[in-house]
């Protein structure tokens, strides 16, 4: 817990409440949280940087608009999802 708190002081506990809520929602456990929590904060570091940069788009309509959303770098369309 001491490595978690020094590596993550302002939010240590909103990490671990979202591992949780994860491995609660999909039956998930890990064999390290810590190092769980530390890559995925390297992939919200990775996630946040990429916001910056302009958006290549994945084919899309011939109206140039996008027929789904962007999760994790990629385009997921209406059409992918179960709901």
């Amino acid at each position: 817990m001491k490595k978690l708190k020094s590596e993550f002081p302002s939010d240590w506990q909103d990490r671990i409440e979202r591992v949780s809520e994860y491995c609660s929602m999909n039956g998930k456990a890990y064999k390290n949280y810590l190092a769980t929590i530390r890559n995925w904060a390297k992939r919200d570091k990775q996630g946040q940087s990429q916001l910056n940069q302009p958006r290549k788009e994945f084919g899309g309509s011939k109206s140039g608009r996008s027929n789904g959303f962007t999760l994790e770098g990629r385009e997921v369309k209406d059409s992918d999802q179960p709901w």
